[in-house]
């Protein structure tokens, strides 16, 4: 399996840029498949950052995921084009998505899988060098005000590999993914997903519907694993721990993707307590007020400890991918110091699991 790490862009907000590049250097020269970048609002720009990648490293390139809200799919379409030109034989793969809760709660986000639908259809089009009409995007010719009934034109892509894979985690956009895309990326939902048994009914609604439209079956699949490593068990976890919006903010979006109470408790955390943040989230509440996140809810999205405990827990997540087709998994985040984070993983983790 193919193993790969993400720059998570917020995550890495107190890294300089030119720092940020040269991590992403060093992932490439000890041997990871790929290095991909988050899209977030309040970040430093997705295409900037990898285009200085595809400049500094040897290695492919991907966006996990690209916002499908955030720019035009015209200036989507162009960044892709010139960031794949850049990457040359190494390849580019672009995943599309609704984004996380927080891009939510400041943007509009109207039909989110119609939208995707549009989005997904136009830079596959765009990338082949076919004009499109906006007759035939309408959501998207509303929400960038494009002119009716006009012709956008693109140009071809002269990169080798340039792919469009979807990032939609439910059953609508695993469906999606399985009909319009090059794969299905399969975000920090994956671990949650795969103790509960979640995930083989989502691949297998990706499949089924690349197989209705004559496409291979199974389809590719890349997943997404949130990782804090240190050399001090109790530092990894004390810093997934001290980000409590971003756990909290988990588990509300888990609830509001339809997990139950009894999935929560399967998972080791008190169903009350996640309606506790979700009422909260609801009356617009901050949520690092609570109390820190409880073992159960760092461990149910995140992978948090020492090289050890690490190593045993990617274990079972690495066989179970493994067994369920997974061509890649990327590693998240990495931990309080990104650097140390992944010499950990490349130099006592992952030499320990091959």
């Amino acid at each position: 399996m193919q193993l790969g790490v993400q720059l998570h862009l917020p995550t890495h907000g107190h890294v300089g840029a030119v720092d940020l590049v040269e991590l992403g250097r060093h992932a490439s020269a000890r041997g990871f498949s790929q290095i991909w970048v988050t899209d977030n609002m309040g970040s430093r720009h997705l295409f900037a950052v990898l285009a200085a990648l595809a400049c500094r490293t040897t290695t492919r390139l991907g966006a996990a995921v690209l916002v499908q809200y955030l720019r035009s799919p015209t200036e989507s379409a162009a960044a892709m084009v010139t960031v794949g030109e850049l990457a040359g034989e190494r390849g580019l793969d672009i995943a599309i998505g609704a984004g996380n809760p927080f891009v939510g709660s400041m943007i509009v986000r109207p039909s989110p899988i119609r939208f995707m639908r549009e989005t997904v259809t136009f830079l596959r089009a765009a990338l082949s060098g076919q004009a499109a009409s906006t007759a035939d995007f309408p959501l998207l010719t509303d929400y960038f005000h494009y002119q009716p009934d006009t012709l956008l034109q693109s140009f071809p892509s002269r990169a080798a590999d340039v792919r469009v894979l979807g990032g939609g985690n439910g059953p609508l956009g695993m469906k999606l993914a399985g009909q319009l895309c090059d794969g299905a990326l399969m975000g920090w939902t994956l671990l949650p997903a795969m103790r509960l048994g979640k995930l083989e009914k989502l691949l297998d609604i990706a499949d089924a519907a690349a197989a209705e439209v004559g496409k291979a079956s199974p389809i590719r699949r890349v997943g997404e694993v949130k990782v804090s490593v240190a050399r001090a068990h109790h530092e990894a976890r004390r810093w997934v721990a001290g980000k409590a919006e971003s756990t909290a903010t988990r588990c509300v979006s888990l609830k509001r993707r339809g997990y139950s109470d009894q999935e929560f408790a399967q998972l080791g955390i008190d169903p009350a307590a996640v309606d506790m943040l979700v009422g909260r989230a609801a009356s617009g509440l901050p949520l690092t007020d609570v109390a820190a996140p409880t073992d159960a809810m760092i461990d149910a999205c995140v992978i948090a400890g020492d090289p050890v405990y690490c190593r045993e827990r990617l274990q079972i997540v690495i066989e179970r991918a493994q067994a369920l087709g997974f061509e890649q998994l990327i590693f998240s985040e990495l931990g309080p110091d990104p650097r140390e984070g992944l010499r950990l993983l490349a130099d006592q983790v992952l030499p320990a699991l091959s």
